[in-house]
């Protein structure tokens, strides 16, 4: 009977003990307990999510070739590529994008055509532990590889504007007269020549000389070794050709034929009398006329004709 009693006394302690633990769970501090089970379920989200497996895609990932130093790429190849990633999200986010590049080795390829697969390549990029590329496109790019060939081609000079009223160019030159040229062979092969810059010489009355000159070339696959000339533009007054008889210095009476040509003004200036024409015998014992010209007329004009 004692024991009977001892049990009911025991389970109603229980009984008491049980209701208060509830109390305490359920009842009590019940705003502290449910923020943070919604802090418990925003973590458990948060890292659900992010350890979620995802796909993203990241396009134009610069291409970059390096080829023998006695090849070149003649064609135009592919500049970018783009790919698609996988990894989870925390991952995916620490990409730097601005360092991906694509670095094709072409050093064991020789001249020709060739198809390069850029899959291989993606071992070489930059992605964080976890971050897989699942698809690259294109997946290849075409490359044409020619041999490296140097040469020397003249220089063009190129001008604009005209010249003042009654003048004219005598001659246009360029320091050096030929540059070194390098580049595929079959671009290097049909340049001939290359052009300077436009130099101005609209109104000009007197020689236009100007300094490091920068050259143009048309294709973007040739380099210029020497860049730059110095250019010579010789100018003066129109020119003109005049006939003048001239007397020979002796009792003969005959008179020589000078032809002359050049500047205008002086050249109307100087008259017959101005001239000298004297006899000198040749290697050959043969009377030779010799023109000896007015000190302002010298390096100034070309004798075109001088004769008997």
């Amino acid at each position: 009977m004692d024991l009977i009693k001892e049990q009911i006394a025991e389970a109603g302690s229980f009984g008491l003990f049980l209701k208060h633990i509830l109390r305490k769970v359920f009842l009590e501090d019940w705003l502290i307990k449910l923020v943070a089970l919604g802090v418990t379920l925003a973590l458990w989200v948060g890292v659900t999510g992010l350890s979620t497996p995802t796909r993203e895609q990241i396009p134009a990932v610069p291409i970059t070739l390096r080829t023998a130093e006695n090849l070149v790429v003649s064609n135009t190849p592919l500049e970018t590529a783009s790919i698609v990633v996988s990894g989870d999200k925390r991952r995916l986010g620490q990409i730097d994008r601005t360092a991906l590049r694509f670095y094709l080795d072409l050093t064991g390829l020789g001249p020709g055509e060739h198809v390069v697969d850029l899959l291989p390549q993606a071992d070489a990029l930059d992605l964080p532990n976890g971050v897989k590329v699942e698809e690259i496109s294109p997946a290849y790019v075409p490359i044409r590889l020619e041999a490296v060939q140097e040469k020397m081609v003249g220089v063009t000079i190129e001008t604009r504007g005209e010249l003042a009223q009654g003048y004219e160019e005598y001659s246009r030159t360029a320091a050096p007269a030929s540059v070194r040229i390098r580049g595929p062979e079959s671009a290097v092969r049909s340049l001939e020549s290359v052009a300077t810059e436009r130099i101005d010489i609209g109104g000009s009355r007197t020689d236009v000389i100007v300094r490091q000159v920068r050259l143009n070339v048309a294709s973007a696959k040739i380099n210029l070794l020497d860049p730059y000339v110095d250019v010579t533009i010789r100018i003066g007054e129109e020119r003109m050709e005049r006939i003048y008889l001239v007397p020979l210095g002796d009792e003969s009476g005959r008179r020589a034929t000078v032809v002359l040509f050049g500047p205008r003004t002086p050249l109307l200036q100087t008259q017959p009398s101005d001239l000298t024409v004297t006899l000198e015998t040749n290697e050959n014992g043969e009377p030779t006329p010799k023109l000896t010209l007015p000190r302002n007329l010298e390096g100034k004009v070309e004798v075109r004709k001088l004769a008997l």
